[in-house]
């Protein structure tokens, strides 16, 4: 900054001073300058009638100086730069998708073709492997692909030849359920019900049996029927819910993000929870290098005592898990009505009361 600011910017330019990124801002400029540059720039400047302020520093020289105040994480740092290093010609990564054929299976034929974590990416060969696994009979048209460091496997499910089987006649069709007639439809037969009408299940819907138009004759009962069904699901919830909670014991852990994998160097705990504390970037490495700092509290399986409402909310989960298990996924919820009853322990019953109307009529040889 100074009275002429641009005799500064041409003196720079003259004597080999690089600006990068130079924006005017009111009376000054601003620029970005190699450290190696300030001794010729604030000479220039003081030659030319200007001041010189460093606004701000950035670069690796800032990061050895933090580096140096915490060993610990300049040690992972070196660490996590080797492992940069290696991360261009590694695999690190290994994605399964499989419908049939157990995932276990699927990794010990790669192992056995040497495509596991850290093999060089040189040896690994995505034709050769999608052959091997194609050999298997379970598998059909497997998909093997290999991204950067990351080694893709997709195994699609190998489809059934259908089987035709004789179907014996049916002699009547029967109420699944309990139930009120909502909707009647015979193929082949004579309906012994109409809409309206409340059945038990077991009841006898539709006949084969047409001996009242011809002795002994009958037919396959062929029909469908849909019916009002009424359930009732109910499930308990204690006061104390079951939590994870922190032991008392923590330990500091690194991670290093190499190209966009986070990497730990250690997870000392099985179930555990991380709590961000430091980071930095590393821009001069073979790959983008992101170095992690955190706190990692071992947690325990623990009880702590919920709210009211807290209590009924997991009544009313447990209550739906039952109702999406006991009601069959075709049929069609007309109402439903939910009630909440406490218990002098504290704990939560809810009931759910559902009607639905779905197919009820089933066959019986």
């Amino acid at each position: 900054m100074g009275k002429y600011p641009e005799k500064l910017v041409d003196r720079c330019a003259r004597s080999g001073v690089r600006l990068e990124n130079v924006q005017r801002r009111g009376p000054a400029f601003i620029a970005d300058i190699a450290m190696r540059d300030m001794k010729r720039l604030r000479k220039a400047a003081y030659s030319s009638g200007c001041r010189v302020r460093i606004l701000e520093k950035h670069g690796l020289p800032l990061l050895g100086f933090a580096l140096r105040r915490n060993r610990v994480f300049a040690i992972a740092l070196m660490l996590g730069a080797l492992a940069a290093v290696f991360a261009t010609t590694r695999l690190w990564f290994v994605e399964i998708e499989t419908v049939t054929v157990p995932k276990q299976d699927v990794e010990a034929a790669l192992a056995e073709m040497g495509a596991v974590p850290g093999a060089a990416k040189a040896g690994i060969k995505p034709v050769e492997l999608a052959h091997v696994l194609n050999a298997d009979p379970r598998v059909a048209n497997a998909k093997v692909a290999l991204r950067g460091v990351v080694l893709t496997v997709e195994i699609a499910e190998v489809p059934e030849q259908p089987q035709r089987a004789e179907k014996p006649a049916a002699s009547g069709i029967y109420a699944a359920e309990d139930c009120v007639i909502d909707y009647i439809s015979v193929t082949s037969g004579r309906a012994l019900v109409k809409k309206g009408q409340a059945v038990k299940k077991g009841d006898l819907l539709i006949s084969g049996d047409l001996s009242g138009l011809k002795e002994g004759y009958s037919v396959e009962a062929a029909g469908v029927v849909y019916g009002e069904v009424l359930r009732e699901f109910s499930a308990n919830a204690s006061p104390m819910r079951e939590t994870l909670q922190r032991s008392g014991r923590s330990r500091r852990v690194v991670s290093a993000e190499i190209m966009g994998r986070e990497l730990f160097l250690e997870l000392p705990y099985e179930r555990r929870e991380l709590v961000p504390v430091g980071g930095a970037r590393v821009t001069a490495s073979p790959a983008p290098l992101v170095m992690r700092e955190y706190e990692c509290f071992e947690l325990v399986p623990g009880k702590t005592r919920d709210t009211g409402r807290g209590v009924k909310e997991r009544a009313r989960l447990a209550a739906q898990e039952k109702l999406i298990a006991g009601v069959p996924k075709d049929a069609k919820l007309i109402s439903i009505r939910t009630a909440c009853f406490e218990q002098s322990d504290g704990s939560v019953t809810a009931v759910l009361t559902v009607i639905t109307t779905e197919s009820i009529g089933v066959p019986e040889n």
